[in-house]
């Protein structure tokens, strides 16, 4: 099976009583009370074997739910579902077969695409398993700029969740005032004004969007 399921809803995910093989498919964001992506039983005579695949952002529950011993799972990212990633059944498999959890890095995945960026541990260059893991190859291409923050500069520590904080505002005075030699994780990110220097008058807007209007907004990405 080759596949791709967004954002589905259900009392419980699909269920399974014979074998199946799960091959390059994404799973993005589907709701179940038992097991978000997948509920399957093999009572002992039928195994579920997924290679190469992603389970992310599951909603309700854990992404794979399933007797112990009733999959195999491998080159497969299962990464930020409710509940735990490799947890119940699957436990076992968390670090073995080349299987990791790591943010995929979909392009834009709130507009449905998860082509994947080029940076991904999805895409082939980046995985032990080197090939393409989930449905899509590449589709993009990643600019540290305003990567987590919806294309807005300021997120000078680079934290993948993408706020604004002291954190922050602490590198850009150290980058100023302390040691100009440091480079900070992303050097567009701390032209937060837009006038190609990183000054005083950055780290004034970084303060006034942190601490004084959180509606304040910085300077674009290019």
């Amino acid at each position: 099976m080759h596949c791709q399921s967004p954002s589905l809803s259900a009392p419980t995910s699909g269920r399974a009583d014979a074998p199946i093989t799960i091959e390059n498919c994404s799973f993005v964001a589907n709701e179940a009370e038992i097991g978000s992506s997948i509920w399957f039983r093999g009572w002992e005579y039928f195994i579920l074997e997924i290679r190469n695949s992603i389970f992310a952002c599951g909603l309700l529950s854990p992404a794979i739910d399933c007797d112990s011993g009733d999959a195999i799972i491998s080159c497969t990212d299962i990464c930020g579902n409710a509940g735990g990633d490799w947890v119940g059944g699957i436990a076992f498999l968390a670090d073995a077969n080349n299987n990791f959890s790591s943010e995929p890095l979909f392009c834009d995945p709130d507009s449905g695409d998860y082509h994947l960026y080029d940076i991904s541990p999805c895409a082939p260059e980046n995985n032990p398993c080197s090939t393409l893991i989930g449905a899509l190859g590449q589709g993009c291409e990643w600019s540290c700029c305003g990567f987590y923050t919806g294309g807005y500069t300021g997120n000078t520590n680079c934290d993948e969740e993408g706020k604004l904080n002291l954190s922050d505002i602490t590198a850009m005075i150290t980058r100023v005032y302390i040691d100009p030699e440091v480079l900070l994780c992303c050097e567009e990110n701390g032209d937060v004004n837009c006038d190609a220097k990183i000054n005083l008058s950055d780290i004034t807007n970084l303060i006034t969007k942190v601490y004084i209007d959180p509606e304040f907004e910085l300077c674009l990405c290019e």
